[in-house]
């Protein structure tokens, strides 16, 4: 009896430890779709429609002609050139991903670490969605050292 409630209590847990949207994979593909979406609209600096994909509590904290200007100022000079996802966590409601980054460099980030114009870098963070009302939306998108506005926000409580 002792171990079949041992045996019991480690397929709990090995059914705590699954994917829970592996079981919903058209659930999975909306994420991926709006993630490619939203970096899409990074690559253009198309900052008007991303704002669109960012979380309620980023929205009600930051203005949207506040958030074009600003990331278009961060972000003059250099250009997301691909994304990787490399593992993730999450539920139904909130999942985050692991993220590598591949840009050019901007020249005067260049020209202050003694780098060519150009060059390819690359970051790795953590990015983070959450599921709103039935839609995917960032809530934290890749700092990349300079974007600011891509950190996690909370809006007002």
């Amino acid at each position: 009896m002792k171990y079949l409630k041992l045996a019991a209590l480690v397929l709990l847990l090995l059914g705590c430890t699954r994917d829970p949207l592996q079981v919903s994979v058209s659930e999975k593909q909306r994420l991926l779709q709006r993630i490619d979406e939203y970096y899409s609209l990074e690559k253009s600096n198309d900052w008007a429609k991303a704002y669109e994909y960012r979380s309620s509590d980023f929205r009600s904290f930051v203005d949207k002609e506040k958030y074009v200007r600003l990331m278009s100022v961060l972000n003059e000079g250099w250009q997301l050139e691909n994304f990787e996802l490399k593992g993730g966590v999450g539920d139904e409601s909130r999942y985050i991903y692991s993220a590598t980054f591949a840009e050019n460099i901007s020249q005067s980030y260049a020209e202050q670490r003694g780098l060519l114009e150009g060059q390819v870098t690359y970051f790795t963070e953590n990015i983070i969605w959450r599921k709103e009302d039935g839609e995917w939306y960032c809530v934290s998108c890749g700092i990349r050292y300079r974007l600011e506005l891509n950190r996690e926000l909370r809006g007002k409580e």
